[in-house]
């Protein structure tokens, strides 16, 4: 094949010259910058389905490797965990937080936290390193913590609640006990 014949044809040129260095060629280039854009360049083509980039969710590697390697969760209902946030931008301001599994999924957990409920990752929760009885401790506060209504109490006591909700120790302290006990009558009394 003589070199004039490549050059009309320049795949053949990269197929048939062994010694031809792959780069790109300013001749190439020019010659497809020359083509004109066909009449219908304008005009979106339906044949070709399109998808809005936000409705395309692309699956994190770990995500494809547990649906490869389906494992049990090893959490129990009733474990009392703590909330690590590892970069998940849904948990922001949650990390150190405590809080009780009441729900255990395939690769997640639904965990009762001092405002609410949340689906966490497992590999975003870290078992505390409580006694039996330390960790029923824990679960009667949270459960006294789950009946204050969060939504309709003021900033202060939103405040004083989340500080229970990250303490690092499986009591309340004495004056932490005679606030929530005051908080507890307050809210489910009459007083709300």
């Amino acid at each position: 094949m003589k070199r004039s014949q490549a050059h009309a044809n320049p795949l053949l040129l990269l197929e048939t010259d062994p010694d031809a260095s792959f780069r790109p060629r300013s001749d190439i280039l020019d010659m497809n910058r020359s083509h004109s854009p066909s009449p219908s360049a304008g005009k979106k083509n339906s044949s070709i389905p399109k998808f809005p980039a936000q409705k395309l969710k692309h699956k994190s590697v770990v995500d494809q490797i547990r649906e490869r390697h389906r494992l049990p969760n090893p959490w129990r209902v009733g474990e009392v965990v703590q909330v690590i946030v590892k970069g998940n931008p849904d948990l922001r301001g949650r990390g150190g937080q405590w809080g009780v599994i009441v729900e255990v999924l395939e690769f997640s957990c639904i965990v009762r936290v001092w405002d609410g409920v949340l689906q966490v990752k497992i590999e975003q929760l870290q078992e505390l390193p409580y006694s039996l009885s330390q960790k029923k401790e824990m679960q009667a506060i949270s459960d006294r913590l789950a009946k204050i209504p969060v939504q309709n109490t003021e900033t202060s006591i939103k405040a004083f609640l989340a500080g229970l909700g990250s303490i690092q120790r499986p009591f309340l302290t004495q004056t932490e006990e005679t606030l929530l006990t005051t908080l507890e009558s307050f809210y489910n009394g009459n007083g709300m």
